[in-house]
Parts: C-alpha cells; structure tokens; sequence
C-alpha cells in the first residue's frame, strides 16, 4: 500500500465511512510506516477530543435548555408563592382558633392556650403578609 493510499483511508477513517477491510489494511500499513503511524495518531487523538468535546457541548445544551425552563417557570404566575403561602397558614390559625373558642373557652383549659397561641400566631402571618413580597 501507498502513503498516497493510506492518507486516503485516515481521511474516510476521520469521517467515519471507512470500511473494515480498509481499516485492517490501514493499520498493517501504519505499523511499517512512522509518517503515516504519526498521521494516524493525530487524527485519533483528535476525533478523541472532539467526542469530548461533544459530550461537553451536549451537557452544556442540557444545562442552557434547564436554565430555560427554569425562567420560564419564574415568569408565570405561580400557585406556590410566599403570599399563598402565609395566607393559607393564616386561615388554618384562624380555624384552629375558633376550634378553640367552640370547644371551651376558660383559662384553665387547654384549648384556651391553644386559642391565644393560634392568634398570636394569626397577628404574625397577617403582618408577615404584609411585608412579604413575591
């Protein structure tokens, strides 16, 4: 085989459409040639990097389109906000609350310090709701 040939073959062995006699008849070829062996090397090394390359490209992709979704969820509305948030914690206080009040409501009782804690606690979230923004 020639050099000429061989060139030829790292070429379709580059791009991928190289067959596998071809292939058997390149690797024969660079065992008694050093130019063509150092030709073959570099094309390996470096469709090596490119897969790495490719592999790093297709997570940065994966990232980017993440970050996308991401954003775009931000920018609609959203059932799950702060204010949601402190406004259903507000009406479970103010059920418990009244709870308290139906079952009994003496000093002595424990349903009454359950009702003082849960409007406490209603005074709280009502005030964080009004300085909590979304």
């Amino acid at each position: 085989m020639l050099c000429k040939d061989a060139e030829e073959l790292i070429k379709n062995y580059k791009t991928g459409s190289i067959t596998a006699d071809n292939f058997l008849l390149l690797i024969q070829h660079t065992k008694e040639c050093a130019k063509c062996r150092a030709l073959f090397d570099s094309v390996e090394s470096s469709s090596a990097q490119g897969d790495e390359n490719d592999v790093t490209l297709a997570i940065k992709r994966i990232f980017q389109s993440y970050q996308k979704f991401i954003k775009k969820k931000k920018q609609e509305n959203r059932f799950y906000t702060k204010k949601t948030f402190y406004i259903i914690l507000n009406i479970l206080f103010i059920l418990f609350a009244v709870v308290g009040v139906l079952n009994d409501f003496s000093f002595n009782n424990f349903y009454m310090s359950i009702n003082l804690f849960m409007l406490a606690t209603t005074l709280l979230t009502t005030v964080m709701l009004l300085v909590v923004e979304d």
